[in-house]
């Protein structure tokens, strides 16, 4: 009898479940998964908020910590206001990799439902900025500078990000449509 240690399936289910949503994964490919996870279900807030942890860990560049800023206030917001959750009280289990990337970057993240409120607010300021950083969190090989084109459409985004700026707690509408 032969043995099946060498199968692809085998070897994927023994590897560290890292990343859930792609078994055996290094970080790109599951970042690209994650990618296209986002962009087909974009009010969706955990997928949003495991991408601010990958972005978080990965961040080469200053830009790259707010893309991961924004990814997680984009995911409070939308608990927020879908779910009608306080999402300031998530669990900070959730977010290891997002605070090791602050920390790599010699910034120490407070673990409390205040340092969750202050993300939320500070990122979300200015609709041409989320956008930006949205738009770059959905786009394959940005952290490596290589050309690539996001993969949700640009009005979706963009209606996504006056959504979570203008929307009040338990509300499936946004507000007011102005932009910053």
């Amino acid at each position: 009898i032969r043995s099946c240690d060498a199968e692809p399936l085998v070897v994927a289910l023994r590897q560290d479940e890292k990343y859930s949503w792609c078994l055996g994964c290094d970080t790109p490919t599951a970042l690209f998964a994650l990618q296209q996870i986002v962009a087909a279900n974009p009010l969706h807030a955990v997928p949003w908020v495991k991408m601010a942890g990958i972005w978080a860990a990965a961040a080469e560049q200053k830009e790259g910590v707010f893309v991961a800023q924004v990814c997680l206030a984009i995911a409070l917001r939308l608990l927020r206001c879908t779910l009608k959750t306080d999402a300031t009280e998530m669990r900070w289990s959730e977010l290891v990799d997002f605070r090791r990337g602050f920390q790599n970057w010699g910034m120490e993240l407070e673990p409390s439902s205040q340092t969750l409120a202050s993300i939320e607010v500070e990122s979300l300021q200015r609709h041409h900025q989320v956008l930006r950083a949205a738009n770059a969190a959905l786009t394959p090989n940005w952290v490596t500078g290589r050309q690539s084109t996001s993969l949700i459409d640009h009005m979706v985004l963009s209606n996504l990000v006056d959504f979570v700026l203008h929307c009040t707690p338990g509300s499936r509408e946004g507000g007011a449509n102005s932009r910053e």
